[in-house]
């Protein structure tokens, strides 16, 4: 009788407990199989590489991850030798999980991110992409390809940030030059009087 009253504040005890735990969403990344051939339609750029780096940028809803690919052949779109590609940050958000020195045939949309001098287009791919990860050889149906574009794809990134950080340190030189007008006008008023013994 003892044993069956311990089984059932046991029991209680473990209910009580399980109302106060909150539970949390899991979220996972769920595809519907895509074939080669309509991984290729729905990509703007379609492209062989080498990832080169993988670093996480981004905080709350910008977190992601910034692959950078050597690329060796490119299918289809606008591909520079130096591509960066952006990813969401864990495969749970359908990231892809690309490791340096890894190879991968890559299926990526253009996106423009930013507004007015700030926009730049970038591409994104994700797991659901149709991406190829370690592919020695590109499917027959994407064709021999072509050279990449030389350069890097983030130049213009880059300039945008350089033109933004030159904008920011020209406005903070003219207000500290207008400032210091200010000051020395207010200065002079106060010094110089007219009919003041000297």
């Amino acid at each position: 009788m003892l044993g069956r009253i311990a089984l059932v504040a046991i029991a209680v005890a473990l209910a009580c407990a399980a109302v106060l735990i909150e539970p949390t969403p899991a979220w996972a990344c769920s595809c519907a199989p895509t074939t080669t051939q309509q991984a290729v339609d729905r990509a703007d750029a379609v492209f062989k590489g080498r990832v080169t780096e993988r670093d996480r940028t981004g905080h709350g809803s910008d977190a992601r991850i910034e692959l950078r690919f050597e690329v060796s052949r490119v299918f289809k779109g606008r591909v520079f030798s130096d591509q960066v590609v952006l990813s969401p940050r864990d495969s749970a958000g359908c990231g892809i999980d690309a490791e340096v020195d890894s190879t991968w045939v890559i299926f990526a949309t253009s996106g423009v991110e930013g507004t007015g001098d700030h926009a730049v287009t970038r591409l994104t791919t994700t797991l659901c992409s149709g991406n190829l990860p370690g592919a020695t050889a590109a499917p027959a149906l994407l064709g021999r390809g072509q050279f990449p574009r030389p350069g890097s794809s983030d130049t213009q990134e880059k300039t945008v940030r350089a033109d933004a950080r030159v904008d920011r340190a020209l406005a903070i030189a003219g207000f500290t030059a207008l400032g210091l007008i200010v000051l020395g006008g207010v200065a002079l008023v106060l010094l110089w009087r007219p009919g003041r013994p000297t």
